[in-house]
């Protein structure tokens, strides 16, 4: 495989990782049926059938800054979650070797990949375009979510990725060489930034910072009768 992988077109780069999605499956209790790309942006997602028809998410975390640590943050946040009345959460799945985060090096790439095996969720996307009844529900179970976080507990081999820059550590298209922004929107724009980095810094600064989801949108929602 080449070492130019994100290079290559994304049909074949989805080729490429579905074989290396089952290269990963070996490391769990169960043989596969069929192995499906359905989401390939941030992460790369397959659902997996397995030889008795159960279903499985498999997120490859390809293009993801997110440690190991980071994501055992996750697993535990959402194990906690299941305890909560009102939301419904995937399971998170083991290896063979009781671990929730398989870490398999990739060849095409040149990196180590984080992968994560979930139960499977019944429904579709909300999307981009949420009824009136979808967003009350998703007020319903923020609420619950940050409610409830009050109580969590940060296991000691994990670690939450810090949300400080807000970019999200992508690149600054907005006051960079390449914003497209004349002086007086970069000045609107510098100065509106100047105040999240205040607030984020503030809310950093606390002893106890509350643990949130901060990626709640459409696409990373189910919606199931």
């Amino acid at each position: 495989m080449s070492a130019n992988f994100f290079e290559l077109p994304e049909s074949e780069q989805i080729s490429e990782l579905t074989i290396f999605a089952s290269n990963v499956l070996e490391a769990y209790e169960f043989s596969i049926k069929s192995i499906e790309s359905i989401n390939y942006e941030y992460n790369a997602t397959f659902k997996v059938t397995a030889s008795d028809s159960t279903n499985y998410a498999l997120r490859i975390n390809i293009n993801s800054p997110r440690s190991a640590e980071n994501i055992r943050a996750e697993v535990a946040w959402v194990r906690f979650l299941e305890n909560v009345d009102g939301i419904l959460t995937p399971r998170p799945i083991a290896n063979r070797f009781g671990k929730y985060v398989t870490t398999v090096a990739h060849a095409g790439s040149g990196r180590e990949l984080n992968c994560i095996l979930y139960s499977w969720l019944d429904g579709e996307e909300v999307g981009d375009e949420p009824t009136l009844e979808q967003l009350h529900a998703l007020g319903q179970a923020m609420a619950r979510m940050h409610a409830s976080s009050k109580d969590f507990v940060l296991p000691s081999d994990a670690a939450i990725p810090s949300f400080r820059d807000p970019f999200w550590e992508t690149e600054d298209f907005l006051l960079s060489d390449k914003s497209k922004l004349d002086s007086a929107e970069k000045d609107l724009i510098s100065a509106a930034l100047k105040k999240i980095t205040a607030g984020t810094d503030a809310l950093y600064s606390r002893e106890n910072p509350q643990f949130i989801h901060a990626d709640l949108h459409g696409w990373n929602m189910k919606w199931h009768d």
